[in-house]
Parts: C-alpha cells; sequence; structure tokens
C-alpha cells in the first residue's frame, strides 16, 4: 500500500468543509473566516461564497451578504439557493425581482436580467 497522501494546500473544499464544521459548532467567525479561505483557493466557489452570505446575513450584514449572494451567482447563474437568498433580504422589490426573473425563465432570458442592480433595493 502506498504512503498516505499530503493534503493539498490548494484544494478548497478543505476550508469549505472545515468552516461547515465552524458554522454548525456556532464559530461564525471563525466559519466565515474559512469560508474566505475556500473563496481565496477558488474565488469561483458558488457554494462557499452562498454560505459566507449566510453568515453575513446572520450578522445583520445584508449589503455584505448580497455581494456574497452574487458572486455566487457570477460563479454559477443558475444556482437557486444563490439567487433565492439574495432576493429574500430586499422586501417589496424581491418579490417584484421574483416575479420578473420566473417571467424571464419561461421566456428563455438569463436570471441576471431579472435582478436589481448592485446597491439597488432596500439595506438591511
Amino acid at each position: 500500500m502506498g504512503s498516505p497522501t499530503r493534503m493539498d494546500r490548494t484544494d478548497p473544499v478543505l476550508p469549505f468543509n472545515l468552516g461547515n464544521v465552524l458554522d454548525a459548532q456556532h464559530r461564525p467567525t471563525e466559519a466565515a473566516l474559512a469560508y474566505q479561505k475556500a473563496i481565496a483557493r477558488d474565488p469561483g466557489f458558488a457554494e462557499a461564497w452562498l454560505n459566507l452570505g449566510l453568515l453575513r446575513e446572520g450578522a445583520g450584514e445584508i449589503r455584505a451578504a448580497t455581494d456574497c449572494y452574487y458572486a455566487a451567482l457570477d460563479a454559477r447563474p443558475d444556482y437557486a439557493d444563490a439567487l433565492f437568498n439574495h432576493l429574500r433580504p430586499s422586501g417589496k422589490e424581491a418579490q417584484q425581482a421574483r416575479r420578473l426573473s420566473m417571467l424571464c425563465r419561461m421566456h428563455g432570458n438569463p436570471v441576471h436580467a431579472a435582478m436589481p442592480a448592485r446597491g439597488e433595493g432596500s439595506a438591511g
């Protein structure tokens, strides 16, 4: 049997999984750092952006959370969880954007066309 492999210091899944464990242990500051490390290793890691956004939203940092949700959608435009979480904190604008998004999807247009521009909508 071969020798054990060394952990890959460039693998974004390792800090992502650590972030999930830390979040489950109610250690949001440490979890956020782990997710940020995963994102630094792979800026297109949509799930890490989403989880960081959820932590930011839980801390009341709505603008930071929204930026994270946008980053998740930039990485994976069809990521329904990120779209839902992006729209949820925005109140009335969210309802309008959801309706627009559904119409756009029905007519084959990209979801981004239905989303308000960054910085638009109500801040939390």
